[in-house]
C-alpha cells in the first residue's frame, strides 16, 4: 500500500475478499489469477480468462518488474494454446514476445465519489495559486455529500486531526510564502453557508478528474457557477496521478 500512496493521489484498495471473488469469476471463464514472485516476495499479479479468447485483466506489478509481467503473460498464452491475447494495460511498448502477440486496450473506468469531504481534502492548488471560494454540491443518492463547501488556501478557523487553528499573523505569512512558491499548495476544506454556485456530484466529478473543463461543466443542467467561482475552480490542480485498473 505504501508503494501506491507515495506515487498516486487516487488508487483502489484490494483485500482478500476481493481477490477471492475475482478468482471464482475468472475460474468460471477457464482462467485464474497469476502471481509474480521474486525471492518469495510478491511483485505483481494479474487476472486472466479464456472464454471467447484469452484476456489479461487488472495487471498490478512493481514498475521494475514490467518485463517479467509480459513474460508471464506469454507463458499463460502458451499454456492455453493461444498466439494472441487482449491485454487491458496501456503502459508498455511490448507488442510481441516470442510467437505471442498482444492487443492492448485501456480499461474503461467509472468513478463515483462516496465521501466528498475526504476527496476534497486531497486537492491542491496549481503552483503559485491561492484559492478562496465556496459552492453547493447536490447528491441525491449520498446525501451526506450535499453540503456547501468552502475551499481556501488559508487555514484560518480550521482544526484538522488535532491541528490547532493558526493565528492570523502566522497565516498571512504562510499564505504569502505559498503565493511566491513554485510548489502546489494544500487546500483547506470546511462547511459553510454562503455559496457562489451549485454543482451536481456528477459535474464536480467530471471537473476534478479532468474529464470536462470548467466551461463545459458550467453548461450542464443543475449547475450554476458565478464568473468569480469559475476563475477560482481553474486554480485547482486536477487529479492526474491515478491508478485504477479495474475493468468495467
Amino acid at each position: 500500500m505504501e508503494y501506491f500512496s507515495e506515487r498516486f493521489q487516487i488508487y483502489a484498495v484490494r483485500d482478500e475478499q476481493y481477490y477471492q471473488t475475482m478468482l471464482f469469476e475468472q475460474q468460471s471463464e477457464n482462467g485464474g489469477i497469476a502471481i509474480l514472485k521474486r525471492s518469495e516476495k510478491i511483485v505483481g499479479c494479474f487476472l486472466y480468462g479464456d472464454e471467447d479468447g484469452l484476456e489479461i485483466r487488472e495487471p498490478l506489478y512493481l514498475k521494475e518488474y514490467e518485463t517479467e509481467f509480459w513474460a508471464a503473460v506469454g507463458k499463460v498464452c502458451e499454456k492455453h494454446g493461444q498466439k494472441e491475447a487482449l491485454v487491458y494495460a496501456g503502459i508498455s511498448e511490448e507488442e510481441k514476445i516470442g510467437t505471442v502477440e498482444f492487443q492492448k486496450q485501456k480499461p474503461t473506468i467509472m468513478v463515483r465519489i462516496l465521501h466528498l469531504e475526504s476527496l476534497l481534502r486531497l486537492l491542491k492548488t496549481k503552483a503559485g495559486e491561492q484559492i478562496d471560494c465556496s459552492f453547493a454540491v447536490l447528491d441525491s443518492i449520498l446525501t451526506q455529500n450535499s453540503r456547501v463547501w468552502k475551499l481556501q488556501s488559508s487555514p484560518i478557523g480550521e482544526s484538522e486531526e488535532g491541528e490547532e487553528a493558526v493565528k492570523e499573523a502566522d497565516v498571512a505569512k504562510e499564505v504569502e510564502k505559498q503565493r511566491l512558491s513554485d510548489c502546489e499548495t494544500k487546500i483547506y476544506v470546511r462547511e459553510t453557508e454562503d455559496s457562489e454556485g451549485v454543482l451536481s456530484i456528477a459535474a464536480l466529478t467530471s471537473l476534478l478528474f479532468g474529464y470536462k473543463s470548467v466551461e463545459e461543466v458550467a453548461e450542464e443542467p443543475d449547475v450554476f457557477l458565478s464568473e468569480r467561482l469559475k476563475g477560482e475552480l481553474k486554480k485547482i490542480q486536477l487529479f492526474d496521478k491515478i491508478y485504477l485498473n479495474e475493468i468495467v
